[in-house]
């Protein structure tokens, strides 16, 4: 297996909020001395919180040196990256072909010694913890042996934003009245999911017919280019469904009326939420997922996953094998969490398929995965990077580095030109710092 480097980071880091205007000036890192890039272990990480939703966030950084300075000439590189160490490869060096090198939420700025106070501005940021890395990058033409420059740069950062108040919370299944008008044309709610996993449904009753957007983002407040899901609503009965959201995350939802004059009189709305259990069935694009349980081996941040299964849909007492034919539902998830425990290592996920002695080698079968955050996804639905493709009789190896904190999902889903049984065992997930 490929193994990570364990970075062991020494910082320091206030935290003081004043909750009645909503800004957080207290996280700062004043005077972190920064190196020319070599390997990784010149870089220095940060981390920040952002501790409530907001429209906007600045990072705000000063550079200051010393030594000879005067023919100096570096870029100063800080990558921000929400929920995990950004990744990155300054030298242009490339990752195994199994490894996924996508990221989200990932920001770089890169910026030399002449620009003054550079600053990072992000429109509605998602809550909970960002992390930074810094270093200095010499053009490949001028690189020069570090103790020869006689120069020390210092970065200075701190982070502040305004937390939005004026968000109304909706609890399960009580019916919250709402009221748009000429000074109000947009609203702000949210909800948390206390229990994962269940299909959501968001009604609204409205007083009259009038064009209404509605937008929905996990973990951070929506806007009309940010968004995880959008419908108009133009009856005034209205009925939203979003699948399988992992517990314990909010989900904030903007509520907006384009055409002012259906507001010369206040528009009076009534928004209740309730759930759903998923079933697991392949029909609705429902899934349950199996949860795991997370081992921790003698070695330093050794980490297994082991799915918990709880049904006898399997015909083997392994609990790393399942399987998937034709006649059944054909569809499997598995849950896993990666938080500030294992945070910074590498996910491996080993597969190996073989079909059954009976089935014709010319047969077409295939499994397909996809990786997800936050809920689970078809292969359709799946963004192109995480999606999985096992050939039968194989064994298959994919890894992503750094990844975000949050729940994950694995999905996997039988695919086939006609009813064949495909014996598909060993899902084991590994972490390595």
């Amino acid at each position: 297996m490929i193994k990570f480097i364990l970075i062991i980071v020494f910082c320091w880091c206030s935290a003081e909020n004043n909750p009645l205007i909503g800004y957080d000036f207290g996280q700062q890192y004043s005077r972190i001395r920064i190196f020319e890039y070599e390997s990784y272990s010149d870089v220095k990480f940060l981390k920040f919180n952002i501790q409530g939703p907001t429209t906007l966030a600045n990072w705000s950084l000063t550079l200051s040196t010393e030594g000879k300075c005067t023919n100096y000439f570096a870029n100063i590189h800080f990558y921000l990256q929400h929920g995990a160490y950004p990744l990155t490869s300054p030298r242009n060096e490339s990752l195994p072909e199994t490894y996924i090198p996508n990221r989200h939420n990932l920001f770089k700025l890169i910026f030399n010694t002449t620009l003054l106070n550079p600053l990072i501005q992000l429109n509605n940021p998602p809550i909970g913890t960002w992390f930074a890395m810094t270093f200095i990058d010499h053009p490949t033409s001028e690189i020069k042996p570090k103790i020869t420059t006689g120069c020390n740069l210092y970065l200075s950062t701190w982070l502040d934003y305004q937390v939005v108040s004026s968000i109304f919370t909706l609890v399960f299944n009580e019916p919250r009245q709402v009221v748009l008008s000429d000074n109000k044309t947009s609203i702000y709610a949210s909800y948390y999911t206390s229990v994962g996993n269940s299909r959501l449904r968001i009604s609204f009753d409205w007083s009259n017919n009038c064009e209404i957007i509605f937008l929905a983002r996990i973990n951070a407040l929506p806007n009309i280019y940010l968004y995880d899901y959008k419908t108009v609503c133009t009856n005034k009965t209205c009925l939203i469904e979003i699948d399988q959201l992992s517990a314990s995350i909010s989900i904030y939802f903007q509520i907006t009326v384009t055409n002012f004059s259906c507001l010369i009189n206040p528009l009076h709305g009534e928004i209740l939420i309730r759930s759903t259990e998923c079933l697991s069935s392949s029909d609705n694009f429902c899934v349950q997922p199996y949860p795991t349980r997370r081992i921790m081996f003698n070695y330093y941040y050794d980490f297994l996953y082991v799915p918990i299964y709880t049904t006898n849909r399997f015909n083997s007492h392994s609990t790393s094998s399942i399987t998937l034919n034709g006649n059944d539902v054909s569809m499997y998830a598995y849950e896993f969490i990666v938080d500030d425990r294992n945070i910074g290592g590498t996910l491996h996920f080993d597969f190996e398929s073989r079909t059954m002695p009976f089935v014709s080698p010319d047969v077409n079968v295939s499994i397909l995965g996809c990786l997800s955050k936050y809920q689970p996804r078809r292969f359709d639905q799946c963004e192109s990077n995480y999606k999985i493709l096992i050939d039968k009789n194989s064994i298959s190896l994919r890894s992503l580095p750094y990844p975000e904190m949050g729940f994950w999902y694995l999905t996997l889903q039988y695919f086939c030109n006609g009813l064949v049984y495909i014996y598909f065992f060993s899902i084991k997930i590994f972490i390595y710092y």
